[in-house]
C-alpha cells in the first residue's frame, strides 16, 4: 500500500513541469515561437534533461537568427550544470548583446573568479558599468564584485555611483555600510544604517545593525533603544530581548557599573528559563548577534559562577532545538565535509577528514581557539603545542572561523600533528570535529565571544576542557574541567567554577623563549621624557577598573613629579572614554598622564624596560603580559589577589623567590609600595636585577606540560 501511494505523489510532483513543457512545445507555430522553445528548454534543464534542453535551445536560436537571449542563457547554464564553465563563455558573450547583458556579465565574472582570475572579473564588470553609465544595476554589480574581492575603497565609490542614479537602492546602501565598516568609519556606517531604517523601517535587521554600531561607539543607551525597536518588530527574538534589556559599557563609568549589569543578568536569566520551562519558544536562527553581556563583569571583584552559570544554562536551553537541528543537518552532510583553509595548511590531514578513523593508540587532543595568531593566547599555549609528548599524544590545532593568518599561526600549524579550520556553519563545524574522534577537546579561551557556548554544546568530544586562556569559569555545563594551577589556587576555589577545578603543577601555561623579542631602545624612541619618574600601566583600558582611578589619584598627590604612562588600546572611542573618566574621577592623575600609541610586540619589552615601575591592575591583573615583562625585570607593583585572574604577578614573584617583591594586600599598602619604590632607585634596581637573573625559569618550563600530560593520562586510564 505504501508503494502504491508513493507513485501518484511522484507523478503529481512532475505533472506541472510536464504540462509546462507540453504547453511550450505546442506553441511553436504561434508568434514568439523561439522564446517558447527557450522556455521549454529551461524547464527541461531544471528537470535534468540536458540533451533535450540543448536541442530546444539550439532550435530557438535557429528560428530567431541567434537573437533569442533566453536560449543563450539556457546554453550557458547547461554548461555550468555540466561542470564545464569554459563552454559557458561563448553563449554568455552572445548574451551581452541582448537585454539580459547584465546576467551575462555576472556569469562571465563568476567564471573568471572560479578560474582564480579575480582582477579580470573586476575589469569585466568595470567595462560593463562603463558601457551602461546610466543604469544603476551595472554600478551595483561592479560594487558587489569589488566588495567580494575586498577592494573596499573602490567598492565604496561604485556604491556611491549607484546611489547617485538610484538613491533608494537598499542593496547599494547595505553594501556601502559594509564598506564603511571595513574602512573603519563607524560614524559614517551609523549614518548609513540610519538611512537604511528610513528606507525600510520594518526590517529588524537594520535596527540591529544600528544598535551594534552604537555599541561599537560606546553608546550603551542608544544601543539598547535600537535593540528595543528591533525587538518590537520581532518580539520572539531572544538576542534582541537580551540586548535590549541590559545596557553595557566597554569602559564602565564608575565602580558600580559591572555590579548593575550582573544584577540585571541574574534577574533576567531565571525569568527566561522559567518561560522556557513553561513551553515558551524563541526565534533562534543564528543570524542575530548577542552582545558580550557577561564579559565585562570579569573585570570586577565578583564571583562569576552565580552570574554565568544560570545565564548560559538559559541560553543553552533556548538554543537546544536549533542546535539539534544543526546536528541532524550535519549528519546528512556526511563525514567528507571540509571547511575552507585560508592558510593552505590542512594538506597535512584534510584528506583524513573524509574518513572515519579507527580508535588511535595515542591520546588525541584538540586545541580550539580563534586566537592562534599574534595574540596573548598563542603565547600562553605555544609551549604546550610545541612540547606535548608526541610519543603518547596527537595534537590537533583547530582554528575558529575567520582566522587571522600570520607568521605566528603558520608557525603553530607547523608544530601540530594536524590542522583543522572551521567555518561559520555549525553543521560543518560539527562534522569536522566529530570526524576527528578526539579524546579531549581543549577550548583555550572560552568567553571572548558571546556565542562561545555553541560549539561546546554540540558535544563533539566526550571530555571537554578549558583553562587559563580566560582566567575564570566559563559557566558552561558542557565543559567538564577547568585547568588551573596549584601555585595560584586551592581546592576551596571550586566554589568559583562550574567545571571541575583541576590544579596542575607549575604556573599556568608554558611561555616559549622564542616569544621574547627585545632590543635596547631608549626613552627618546618612545618620545618619553628622559629624566622623569615614569609609572606604566600597560593593560587595555577595559581591564582598568574605575576603583583604580582613585588609586592613581592617591599616588599622583603623593608623587606630583611622576608621570603615568598608558598605551592606546586601539579603539578610539574607548581611548576617549577612558581619558574622560580619568579626568573626571582622578583630575590630578589625569594631568600627569601620557598616552602612547600602541607599539609592536617587538617593542613591548623595550617599552617596559624604559619605565621605572609597572602598575598591575586590581581584580583582573596581568597574565601573559606579566610573563613577558619579567624578562626585563622592571618592578611590577601588584596585589596578592583573591582569584586566578588577579594573582598571577604575585605568584610569579613567589616562584622566582624575589626578595622585597612589591606585592600588596590592600589598596593603602599598594599606594605605599609605589611611593616607597618611587623614592628608592636602589631598591628598584635590586628587584630588577633579581628578576632578570631568575626570569629564565619562567620560559620553556616543562612542569606545566608534564602535569597536563599526567592529568590526561589519568583521566583516560592510559599509562
Amino acid at each position: 500500500m505504501a508503494e502504491s501511494d508513493a507513485a501518484p505523489q511522484a507523478a503529481d510532483w512532475r505533472r506541472p513541469l510536464r504540462q509546462t513543457v507540453l504547453h511550450q512545445l505546442g506553441s511553436f507555430r504561434r508568434e514568439g515561437e523561439a522564446h517558447q522553445l527557450a522556455g521549454a528548454a529551461e524547464a527541461l534543464l531544471k528537470q535534468g534533461k540536458f540533451r533535450w534542453a540543448a536541442r530546444l535551445a539550439q532550435q530557438a536560436l535557429d528560428r530567431s537568427a541567434g537573437r533569442c537571449g533566453p536560449a543563450w542563457l539556457v546554453l550557458a547554464n547547461l554548461a555550468a550544470a555540466r561542470g564545464e564553465p569554459r563552454r559557458a563563455i561563448p553563449p554568455l558573450l552572445q548574451l551581452t548583446r541582448s537585454d539580459q547583458a547584465l546576467v551575462a556579465y555576472k556569469g562571465l565574472a563568476r567564471i573568471c573568479t572560479w578560474q582564480g582570475q579575480q582582477p579580470r572579473a573586476a575589469r569585466l564588470m568595470a567595462l560593463a558599468a562603463a558601457r551602461h553609465p546610466d543604469d544603476p544595476r551595472y554600478a551595483l554589480a561592479l560594487a558587489e564584485q569589488q566588495l567580494e574581492q575586498g577592494q573596499h575603497q573602490q567598492a565604496w565609490e561604485a556604491f556611491q555611483r549607484c546611489l547617485a542614479l538610484d538613491e533608494a537602492c537598499l542593496k547599494a546602501w547595505s553594501g556601502a555600510l559594509h564598506c564603511a565598516k571595513a574602512l573603519q568609519q563607524p560614524q559614517l556606517a551609523l549614518a548609513i544604517a540610519n538611512q537604511l531604517i528610513l528606507l525600510d523601517p520594518g526590517n529588524p535587521t537594520h535596527h540591529q545593525t544600528q544598535a551594534l554600531l552604537h555599541w561599537e561607539l560606546d553608546h550603551p543607551q542608544d544601543c539598547c533603544e535600537a535593540f528595543r525597536r528591533a525587538w518590537a518588530l520581532e518580539p520572539d527574538n531572544l538576542a534582541y530581548h537580551l540586548n535590549a534589556s541590559i545596557p553595557i559599557w566597554r569602559i564602565p563609568a564608575n565602580g558600580g557599573t559591572a555590579h548593575s549589569v550582573a544584577s540585571r543578568i541574574q534577574a533576567l536569566s531565571p525569568q527566561i528559563s522559567q518561560a522556557l520551562a513553561l513551553g515558551e519558544r524563541w526565534n533562534i536562527d543564528g543570524s542575530s548577534r548577542l552582545l558580550p553581556l557577561v564579559y565585562y563583569c570579569a573585570y570586577s571583584p565578583l564571583n562569576l559562577r552565580p552570574i554565568l552559570e544560570p545565564y548560559y544554562a538559559m541560553l543553552s536551553a533556548a538554543y537546544a532545538a536549533w542546535l539539534q537541528a544543526c546536528v541532524e543537518r550535519s549528519k546528512r552532510l556526511g563525514p567528507g565535509t571540509v571547511a575552507a583553509d585560508p592558510a593552505g595548511t590542512t594538506s597535512q590531514g584534510s584528506a583524513a577528514l573524509a574518513q572515519q578513523r579507527p580508535p588511535p593508540r595515542k591520546i588525541r587532543i584538540g586545541l580550539l581557539s580563534a586566537s592562534f595568531h599574534a595574540h596573548s593566547n598563542a603565547t600562553a599555549f605555544g609551549g604546550l603545542i610545541r612540547d606535548l609528548d608526541r610519543s603518547r599524544f596527537e595534537l590537533i590545532l583547530i582554528h575558529r572561523h575567520d582566522p587571522i593568518v600570520d607568521a605566528v599561526q603558520l608557525h603553530l600549524n607547523g608544530l601540530a600533528d594536524l590542522v583543522v579550520y572551521l567555518d561559520h556553519s555549525l553543521e560543518v563545524t560539527n562534522g569536522l570535529l566529530t570526524s576527528q574522534q578526539l579524546d579531549l577537546l581543549f577550548f583555550t579561551d572560552l568567553g571572548f565571544d558571546p556565542h562561545d557556548f555553541l560549539i561546546p554544546a554540540l558535544r563533539t568530544c566526550p571530555i571537554q576542557l578549558t583553562g587559563w586562556g580566560v582566567p575564570h569559569t566559563s559557566g558552561l555545563a558542557s565543559i567538564d574541567y577547568y585547568l588551573s594551577s596549584s601555585w595560584l589556587e586551592t581546592p576551596e576555589h571550586q566554589t568559583e567554577y562550574t567545571e571541575q577545578l583541576v590544579l596542575l603543577e607549575g604556573l599556568p601555561g608554558c611561555v616559549s623563549s622564542q616569544d621574547l623579542q627585545y632590543r635596547v631602545l631608549g626613552r627618546d624612541y618612545f618620545l618619553l621624557p628622559p629624566h622623569q619618574l615614569l609609572l606604566g600601566c600597560v593593560q587595555t583600558f577595559w581591564k582598568i577598573h574605575p576603583d583604580f582611578d582613585l588609586v592613581l589619584e592617591r599616588i599622583a598627590r603623593r608623587l606630583p613629579e611622576a608621570l603615568f604612562v598608558f598605551v592606546d588600546c586601539g579603539v578610539d572611542s574607548a581611548n576617549q572614554l577612558f581619558q574622560q573618566r580619568l579626568a573626571r574621577r582622578a583630575p590630578q592623575a589625569s594631568q600627569q598622564t601620557l598616552f602612547l600609541a600602541r607599539c609592536s610586540s617587538a617593542d613591548f619589552l623595550s617599552l617596559c624596560d624604559c619605565l621605572d615601575l609597572l602598575l598591575d591592575t586590581p581584580y583582573y591583573g596581568a597574565g601573559v603580559t606579566a610573563y613577558l615583562s619579567m624578562y626585563v625585570g622592571t618592578p611590577t607593583v601588584c596585589f596578592a589577589g583573591q582569584r586566578l585572574r588577579d594573582r598571577t604577578v604575585a605568584g610569579i614573584y613567589r616562584y622566582l623567590g624575589i626578595e622585597g617583591a612589591p606585592v600588596a594586600a590592600s589598596i593603602p599598602e599598594y599606594v605605599e609600595r609605589v611611593v616607597a619604590l618611587a623614592g628608592s632607585p636602589e631598591r628598584r634596581l635590586a628587584i630588577k636585577r633579581q628578576t632578570v637573573a631568575q626570569a629564565h625559569r619562567l620560559y620553556d618550563n616543562p612542569l606545566y606540560v608534564r602535569s597536563f600530560e599526567r592529568f590526561c593520562q589519568d583521566l583516560l586510564g592510559r599509562e
